[in-house]
């Protein structure tokens, strides 16, 4: 079992392993098996970069397999439906990505259909928390257990990986995210998108008094919409102290009032600019903000990948210090409850965990955030004569 830091070369090892494999056994049936299908194009195409020509037989696009010369054959499949993998016996199989492998496609399927002809596994993978692949990754570091064997290294031990392409990482990255990514960690609880919640809290909200912090173009405003299951959030933020002094939380209040509330904030803070979410109903009102409202109001769509990077930068700056916001029980409840999924394809997916719980004030700080970061004044400093 490899476990490794991206970029280290997990790939290339495992293509050389199940090379090996089908040449020592002529005959033999190898499976490179991977979260998904998409994941397992990458092994396809470095197979041919190190499998001699000479020795193919034959080549299956559509069943994705390759016959060599001594009558092995190497197939690629997906473990998305554990039932797919039920076959006769293996010789070989390689798990690549395995800690987004479900246990139940390892244990219920690959695991026996190595035992009629004492087959071998290699996992090769970077860590995804503390669950069954680091139960089998320890077994591996008992040196009384002689059925597994493995392996740990960071990203940095590649010698080819430049050490300033690690370093700005490192810069950029949340830090569990670097310690799991490059450093090849298994962390604890690797779920919890913003685990020091409660921790950067600086107490009960309270507004600042005096016009000093009221107005002047230093306040942001972020806007996540609801209306009947989930809140409307309207959350002001400092930008000249970072940190949130107002937030104003409704649940099924119409539209309309909405609208009217969230005027009220506006002639009461001034803010430089509104950050509101314009996804499904949110994009008529946001037409209507900035037709209504006195300041600049910049719609927010929310994919997949811009919601990664909204979090991530909220994420970065809470874990660095950067941003303070009041202990108020519905923020800190949804900053603590909010978690992060590694998809199949090994993609980061957000949200809150179930049903019970809701984002949207941790959207709405998102968005305040993400306004304040875009929108601040560049510094200037005086060099003299």
């Amino acid at each position: 079992m490899l476990v490794a830091g991206r970029r280290f070369g997990k790939t290339k090892a495992a293509v050389n392993e199940i090379i090996r494999a089908a040449i020592r056994k002529p005959g033999s049936l190898n499976w490179w098996v991977a979260p998904t299908f998409s994941i397992t194009r990458k092994g396809w195409r470095e197979l041919f970069a190190f499998l001699p020509a000479e020795l193919i037989a034959d080549i299956s696009r559509t069943e994705v397999m390759v016959e060599l010369i001594n009558g092995s054959s190497i197939w690629f499949k997906s473990a998305d439906n554990p039932d797919s993998l039920l076959s006769e016996g293996l010789d070989f199989v390689v798990v690549d990505e395995a800690a987004r492998v479900s246990e139940e496609a390892w244990g219920r399927a690959l695991r026996p259909a190595l035992t009629d002809r004492l087959g071998r596994a290699a996992f090769t993978t970077t860590p995804a928390g503390k669950n069954w692949l680091y139960r089998l990754w320890l077994r591996g570091q008992d040196s009384l257990d002689s059925e597994v064997a493995s392996w740990r290294f960071a990203t940095g031990d590649n010698p080819h990986i430049p050490r300033g392409e690690i370093e700005a990482a490192q810069r950029t990255m949340v830090e569990r995210y670097f310690r799991q990514e490059y450093l090849a960690a298994f962390e604890d609880d690797v779920g919890a998108v913003f685990p020091q919640a409660r921790r950067q809290a600086t107490g009960a909200l309270e507004e600042p008094r005096g016009q000093a912090l009221l107005g002047g173009q230093e306040c942001v405003i972020g806007v996540d919409w609801g209306k009947h299951q989930d809140a409307s959030v309207f959350l002001t933020l400092d930008v000249a102290r970072n940190t949130v002094v107002a937030l104003d939380r409704q649940l099924q209040v119409d539209y309309t009032l909405q609208m009217g509330r969230l005027a009220a904030l506006v002639e009461r803070w001034q803010p430089r600019i509104v950050v509101a979410e314009m996804n499904s109903a949110g994009d008529p009102l946001v037409e209507q903000l900035r037709r209504d409202l006195p300041c600049p109001v910049e719609g927010f769509l929310t994919t997949a990948t811009s919601k990664r990077v909204l979090i991530d930068s909220l994420a970065l700056a809470i874990e660095r210090g950067d941003l303070t916001y009041p202990d108020v029980p519905e923020l800190i409840g949804e900053l603590e409850a909010f978690r992060y999924e590694l998809t199949a394809a090994g993609n980061v997916r957000y949200a809150a965990p179930t049903e019970r719980y809701h984002d949207d004030c941790v959207m709405a700080l998102a968005l305040a955030w993400h306004g304040a970061s875009h929108t601040r004044p560049p510094v200037v400093r005086w060099l003299g004569d």
